[in-house]
C-alpha cells in the first residue's frame, strides 16, 4: 500500500512539474512579440512624414523677357557712350615763320658772319668780303663763281678776322692770297694741299699759325711774318718753305 501510495505521489509531482513547466513557457510565448509585428509595428511608428521632402530651388533666372528689359538696348547704350571726336588739324599760325624765314632769320654761328665775293673773270681775280671768321664751308660756296679749270688769285678784303680749319684746303689752282689787317689768325690746315700756291702775304696783325696751315705747298717757297710775337706752329710751314721774320 505504502509503494503504491508513494507512485501515486510521484506521478502527481511529477503533473505537477510538468504542468509548471508548461505553464512557464506559455508565459514567454506571450509576453515576447513576434518578430514579423514587431518589424510590421516599427514600419508603423515611424512617420513619414518627418522626413523632409528634397525641395528644388526656383529658378531665379531672369525670363527672356526680363533680361531684354533689364538690359540697355543699343540706343541706350550709344547714348551713354561719349561720341569719338576726331581731333582737328591745327593749322599753324601765320604769326609764326616759316622754314624759310626761319634760315634767313637764324644766326651764323658764333664769330662768323655773312660773306659775298665777286669773280673777276679778266683778271682771275676772286675777292671775298664779309666780317668774322672765315670756314671751309662758306669758301666751298663762294669758290662755285671760279672755273674749275683755270688757276686764280684770292683777295680778302678789310673785315675777316679770322681763317678757319681747313678753309682753303685742296684748292691746287690757288697761286696767290692777300690776306687783310683785320685778320687775327690763320687757323690749322688753312692753306694745305694748295699745290698751285706761290705767294702769300701776311699782315702785321696776324698773331697766330696754326699746324699745318700751309702743309703741301709744294711751290711756295719763302713767306714774310712782320709780327715779330706771332705764334706759329713748328709744322705750319713745310722745311723747304723760308720763313722770314
Amino acid at each position: 500500500m505504502r509503494k503504491r501510495a508513494l507512485s501515486i505521489l510521484l506521478c502527481a509531482a511529477l503533473a505537477l512539474s510538468l504542468a509548471a513547466c508548461g505553464g512557464g513557457q506559455t508565459g514567454n510565448n506571450s509576453t515576447e512579440p513576434p518578430a514579423e509585428s514587431t518589424s510590421s509595428g516599427q514600419q508603423t511608428t515611424e512617420p513619414e512624414s518627418t522626413q523632409p521632402e528634397e525641395t528644388e530651388p526656383a529658378e531665379t533666372k531672369p525670363t527672356e523677357t526680363e533680361s531684354e528689359e533689364t538690359q540697355p538696348t543699343e540706343t541706350e547704350s550709344e547714348k551713354t557712350k561719349p561720341t569719338e571726336t576726331e581731333p582737328e588739324e591745327t593749322k599753324p599760325d601765320e604769326s609764326q615763320p616759316t622754314e624759310t624765314e626761319l634760315e634767313s632769320t637764324t644766326p651764323a654761328d658764333e664769330g662768323s658772319g655773312e660773306f659775298t665775293c665777286t669773280y673777276d673773270e679778266a683778271n682771275r681775280v676772286l675777292t671775298i668780303s664779309g666780317k668774322g671768321v672765315l670756314d671751309r664751308e662758306t669758301v666751298f660756296t663762294l669758290m662755285g663763281e671760279v672755273p674749275a679749270d683755270v688757276s686764280f688769285q684770292v683777295v680778302l678784303e678789310d673785315g675777316v678776322t679770322e681763317i678757319g680749319y681747313d678753309a682753303f684746303s685742296g684748292w691746287p689752282l690757288l697761286t696767290n692770297v692777300t690776306i687783310p689787317e683785320s685778320v687775327t689768325k690763320i687757323g690749322e690746315g688753312a692753306f694745305s694741299s694748295c699745290w698751285g700756291l706761290t705767294s702769300v702775304t701776311i699782315p702785321d696783325s696776324v698773331t697766330e699759325i696754326g699746324q699745318v696751315a700751309f702743309y703741301d705747298c709744294v711751290n711756295l717757297t719763302s713767306v714774310t711774318i712782320p709780327n715779330p710775337d706771332a705764334e706759329v706752329a713748328e709744322d705750319a710751314f713745310p722745311p723747304y718753305v723760308t720763313v722770314n721774320r
